[in-house]
């Protein structure tokens, strides 16, 4: 019972095997016709580039410079430190996957992810996402194949089965509030802009209304001098004709 239990653990415990290259090229083509890609010619170079530097074995060339003159068109003088557009690009990425993953592609095979702090891409193998209407359902089987008194080993391979999909739809829920979250911070960060155009517009206003009001008065002062000039310089003549 012992070494069923320790062999059960130790298979639960051990590492996914790597996907191969085809299926990872097979996942890749399917995030990238995805509208959420599509549409974005930036995104699409930056994960096509980090994905086939990872397969290729080039993981090393993964670095801020290597993307933005490879994939996002910078010159030979790029500087990573002047310019932020990989940091800025990289944050796009992982915002589009995480909403790519908890809508169109939560059944995907493979997870492509680029974890935070580097740019190299990880593949993460998945198993099928049960319906969220049926896990009661996988359930009953379980219960229903330790009923008939099947051995130990099935029953743990079926505990297994069960456990991996619960953490494939805990995953699918970590993306989604992933995915909700980036899009409050997206409309959050408009709304500041928003705001803030509002206030320069405001001020700029008030700085119209008040040069309008300031030309008004000089114009009246103006006109108020040469009334007064006018009147001082008519007795004059008047005396010398």
């Amino acid at each position: 019972m012992k070494a069923n239990s320790a062999t059960w653990k130790a298979s639960f415990k051990a590492p996914r095997e790597t996907p191969a290259a085809g299926e990872v090229r097979r996942a890749l083509g399917r995030v990238l016709e995805s509208p959420i890609f599509r549409d974005s010619l930036r995104l699409t170079s930056f994960l096509k580039f980090v994905v086939e530097a990872a397969l290729d074995g080039k993981s090393d060339r993964i670095k801020s410079y290597t993307i933005a003159v490879e994939a996002l068109g910078r010159g030979p003088a790029f500087d990573p430190q002047a310019d932020p557009i990989v940091r800025v690009e990289a944050g796009r990425l992982r915002q589009a996957l995480a909403r790519y993953y908890a809508t169109i592609g939560c059944n995907d095979p493979i997870l492509i992810d680029v974890p935070r702090g580097a740019y190299v891409p990880c593949f993460i193998p998945r198993s099928p996402v049960m319906p969220m209407s049926q896990p009661d359902g996988r359930m009953r089987e379980v219960v229903a194949g330790w009923a008939c008194g099947a051995n130990i080993n099935d029953r743990s391979r079926q505990l297994t089965d069960t456990l991996a999909a619960f953490q494939d739809l805990l995953e699918i829920h970590r993306l989604q509030i992933a995915a909700i979250s980036s899009e409050i911070d997206r409309a959050w960060q408009i709304l500041k802009s928003s705001r803030a155009l509002l206030q320069v517009a405001a001020a700029g206003s008030a700085d119209g209304a008040d040069k309008t009001k300031a030309r008004l008065l000089r114009q009246r002062a103006r006109a108020c001098m040469e009334t007064t000039r006018r009147r001082r310089r008519a007795p004059g003549q008047k005396r010398f004709a």
